[in-house]
């Protein structure tokens, strides 16, 4: 039997949900596992089997157009298959009119129903759009609607509506998405 099982010689019985390993005082310093780690259950819903951090710098583009982003920065947290996002992204050169979209890190699942939320923005041309920032599935991708107050579907966010300046279109904000 491959397995290191709890067991207590004085009670001739395997142990089940009764030995804890370590505790608060006592802890063990690293685990590597080449599998997955079972938690509160041992059905396939409660394996946690992928846990990243790191950096992805987010890149503009424009459909039928062209952008350029400079000092571009974010970071990502992926536990299984969801992706927690921050960003900061602005364009330093921007021509065409097409819409608006941005990259992920990952791409997102068939099944994905999220969005994102903006923190920040500044120097959105001559009419900062108040966007949303939205997901869609089977996409590495991220598109922005803009919402006007007496209009009952929102518009693509596009290269008209940006600044042109060496330092335009900041963008900070947040998106948790579910990955492919």
């Amino acid at each position: 039997n491959d397995s290191i099982d709890p067991y207590n010689p004085s009670v001739p019985i395997n142990r089940d949900n009764a030995i804890s390993l370590g505790a608060g005082s006592r802890r063990f310093k690293d685990a590597y596992l080449s599998g997955g780690v079972y938690l509160g259950g041992t059905g396939s819903a409660n394996k946690l089997d992928d846990y990243e951090e790191g950096n992805f710098a987010p890149v503009y583009a424009i459909s039928g157009g062209s952008v350029t982003t400079g000092s571009n920065a974010g970071r990502y947290v992926k536990i299984g298959d969801f992706v927690f996002f921050t960003f900061r992204i602005r364009t330093t050169a921007v021509s065409g009119t097409g819409a608006l979209s941005m990259t992920l890190p990952f791409a997102t699942a068939s099944e994905n129903r999220s969005g994102g939320s903006k923190g920040y923005a500044r120097d959105w041309g001559v009419d900062m759009p108040e966007f949303s920032i939205y997901t869609p599935p089977n996409s590495s991708i991220v598109l922005f609607y803009r919402h006007s107050m007496n209009v009952s579907t929102a518009q693509s966010v596009t290269g008209s509506q940006m600044g042109t300046g060496s330092d335009d279109n900041v963008l900070e904000g947040s998106i948790v998405y579910r990955s492919a």
